[in-house]
């Protein structure tokens, strides 16, 4: 049995750059060592106070495969396909392409990149 997993991207502010940008997060806690060696929980900071994340929500951002101090920011998705490509995770585009032409994206409702399976 495989294991499913979205990655989707997340407006985020990092508090200590003091700017906003976009990271990449998983839907839920990851099992398979190779992408919880990429993935960090950490707390969603709200954006404003008129709209964002609860204080409370916390997230599995992915990091950086090649500098696992960082978290992943758009931008970087090659090193991203390239470290799942290397573990045999397999990118399933044929799903990922459904869930893109039904989904519409919000701040609660994170923009989808790829659709992936252990």
């Amino acid at each position: 049995m495989s294991n499913v997993y979205s990655i989707s991207s997340v407006p985020f502010y990092d508090n200590i750059k003091q700017i906003y940008t976009h990271i990449y997060i998983f839907d839920r806690k990851p099992t398979d060592n190779s992408l919880i060696s990429i993935s960090k929980y950490i707390n969603m900071p709200q954006l404003s106070p008129f709209k964002g994340y609860n204080n409370n929500q916390c997230v599995y951002a992915l990091l950086n495969p090649t500098n696992n101090s960082q978290l992943l920011k758009i931008g970087e998705e090659p090193t991203l396909f390239s470290f799942l490509l290397k573990n045999n995770i397999n990118i399933n585009t044929q799903l990922t392409k459904v869930l893109n032409k039904n989904t519409r994206t919000t701040v609660d409702n994170p923009e989808l990149l790829c659709i992936i399976s252990i």
